[in-house]
This record gives structure tokens, C-alpha cells and sequence, in this order.
């Protein structure tokens, strides 16, 4: 008979492949999706997927074949991790430095995302060779790390460390947005200002020019003597013009609030998720009995990462679009919320 745990990763493991799929195919198949932070989006989902797949398996009656899905699931399990923190990253450089020193960063994220989930595996399987003690295995619902110290080791603390590094970066990343919010409304004020008293000392010009009208009777270039020569608007368009040239960029603006939204929702989901089974975790370390309600609830919070993340994609990458469904905004203004 399937424990509750089971029976939860069962449900929850072809969602979180069906969603998954969906954001790949998304991305794959939309042409203002190819872009960097988009394919970091679609790492993430990979990974999700394997471990959706991993979970929907559950535990395989074979034991080297538990052993396998237990390698290939702590290899992307700490991937999802790492694609995590490096699209807050991304982030953090796109806001603190441009998008395009962001993506000079390619290969360096892919090092990272890849590198390092492979490196805490290799662990895993020298450690286990090395004490002929088995580390992948059944870890009770699903096939993982089956010693709950060794667990601890190779993901837990990477996993605690991830956390602290997301929280340093939005503490940065949130400062920086408040000195680019408060810089965007001093010059759309001084700009505003400016503005108006051009506009009014055009007028007063225009004005003076029609107090005597027989000043303005005179001969034009190719024109008979006594033709009406209209006042010229040049003027006013030229410093109309200079005035929106010196406004800050409002896409620039919305672009930054768009980035942080879908980085605080994905970042901010990672910390909820991650929450009651590190609690869990902790608990099992020090030999406390986990409560069956937390073990539940444990289960059902990490396997929901797959569906969370593939939830917070849909929504930032079609926020314009939604709005505009739903009446908010009119259809003009949806590019400038894009990402």
C-alpha cells in the first residue's frame, strides 16, 4: 500500500513533466523568448523534469537500478538548485551592470549550473567506493541519497549556502532598484518642469509675434509683398522633441520592475519550498522524529518546485498579455513590459 509521501510524488511527478515540457516547448517555438535569461529558465525546467520523472518512478524494486535513478537525481536535483541562483545572478548583473555584460557570463554559468551538481555527485560515488558503504539508493519514497548524513553533506549545505548567496544578492539588487527608482522620478520631475516652461515661453513668443499685424506684412522668399507670414512652430516642435529626448526611458523602467518580479517569484518560491524540508532534514541529523504531518508536507513542498517555477514563467512572460485580457492595460503598452 503507497504512504501518503508516495501517493503525493506519484500526482505531483507528471504535472511537473507536463509543465515542464510546456515551458521547453514554449521557448523553443517563441522567438522573443530566445533569449538568455529564457534559456537559463528552460535548465531550470530540464532539471525539474528528470526529477518530476524520478519521482513519478518512485522507488525501483531493483537495487542498482535504484542505485542509477538515485546518481542521475542527485545530479539534477542540485542543478535545479544551481539554475536557481544563477537566474538571480543574471539578474543582479543585468540590473547592476546591462544585459549585455549579463550574458558575457554564458559559459560561466553554464560551468556553474553544471559543473557543480556533477561535482557533489562525483562525491557521492567516491565516498562510496571508498567505504563500500552504498549512498545512492531507496531513500524511503524515491530512489536518492539513502544515508540521511551523506544527504546532509552533498546537497543540504550546498543548498543552505545557495540560500544565503539569494539573499545577499536581493538585498543588493533591491538597494540598487530604490536609487534607480528615486533617480527616474528626480529627472521626470526636473523634466516636467522644463517642459512647461518651454512650452510657456513659445507661447509668449508666438504671442508677441501677432501684437502688430502690420509687422508681420511682409515680402517672403518667392512670394508677392503684403502675404501673411505665419509665425513657424519649429520651435516649439525642437524643444518638444529635445525635452522627450531627455525623459528616461519608461520601457528601461518597466523592463528593471519586470526583471525583479520574475526573479523575486522565482528566488522567493526556492526559500518557501525549500523551508520545510530543510527543517525536516535538520531534524533527522540530530536523530529527532520527524512528525508525519511535516514529512507530508515535506514532500509535497519540494516536489512542487517543477510546478511553481513553470507557474512563474507563464504568468512574467505573459503579465502584459494577462493585463491586458483581464482590462487592465491597453494592447499598445504590452512591449514594454516584456523581459
Amino acid at each position: 500500500m503507497s504512504t501518503p509521501q508516495q501517493l503525493t510524488l506519484t500526482i505531483v511527478g507528471p504535472i511537473t513533466i507536463a509543465v515542464t515540457t510546456a515551458v521547453i516547448a514554449c521557448v523553443a517555438f517563441t522567438k522573443r523568448f530566445h533569449k538568455g535569461l529564457f534559456y537559463m529558465q528552460v535548465f531550470l525546467a530540464i532539471s525539474e523534469m528528470i526529477c518530476g520523472i524520478d519521482w513519478a518512478i518512485g522507488v525501483a524494486s531493483d537495487t542498482t537500478a535504484c542505485m542509477a535513478i538515485g546518481i542521475w537525481h542527485e545530479f539534477f536535483l542540485n542543478a535545479t538548485v544551481c539554475w536557481t541562483v544563477l537566474i538571480s545572478v543574471h539578474c543582479y548583473f543585468t540590473v547592476m551592470k546591462g544585459a549585455m555584460i549579463a550574458d558575457s557570463y554564458w559559459l560561466y554559468y553554464h560551468a556553474y549550473g553544471w559543473g557543480c551538481p556533477l561535482l557533489l555527485t562525483a562525491i557521492g560515488l567516491v565516498v562510496q567506493k571508498a567505504t563500500e558503504t552504498p549512498i545512492y539508493g531507496s531513500a524511503g519514497n524515491y530512489c536518492w541519497v539513502q544515508d540521511k548524513n551523506m544527504r546532509v553533506f552533498i546537497f543540504y549545505i550546498e543548498l543552505w549556502l545557495h540560500l544565503i548567496v539569494i539573499l545577499v544578492l536581493y538585498t543588493l539588487l533591491f538597494r540598487r532598484v530604490v536609487e534607480i527608482m528615486n533617480k527616474v522620478s528626480n529627472v521626470s520631475g526636473s523634466t516636467g518642469d522644463s517642459t512647461n516652461n518651454s512650452s510657456k515661453n513659445e507661447t509668449k513668443r508666438g504671442q508677441d509675434s501677432f501684437k502688430s499685424p502690420s509687422t508681420n506684412i511682409e515680402s517672403t522668399t518667392g512670394a508677392s509683398k503684403g502675404a501673411l507670414n505665419v509665425p513657424s512652430n519649429k520651435g516649439v516642435s525642437s524643444s518638444i522633441v529635445k525635452s522627450s529626448k531627455q525623459q528616461p526611458s519608461t520601457m528601461s523602467n518597466s523592463r528593471v520592475k519586470a526583471i525583479v518580479f520574475r526573479a523575486v517569484l522565482i528566488a522567493g518560491g526556492f526559500i518557501v519550498i525549500w523551508t520545510p524540508p530543510t527543517a525536516g532534514r535538520l531534524m533527522q541529523f540530530f536523530n529527532i522524529t520527524v512528525p508525519q504531518w511535516l514529512s507530508i508536507y515535506m514532500t509535497l513542498s519540494f516536489s512542487m518546485m517543477g510546478i511553481w517555477n513553470s507557474f512563474v514563467f507563464f504568468l512574467t512572460s505573459y503579465w502584459a498579455e494577462i493585463m491586458v485580457f483581464f482590462g487592465f492595460k491597453q494592447k499598445g503598452a504590452q512591449a514594454d513590459e516584456r523581459v
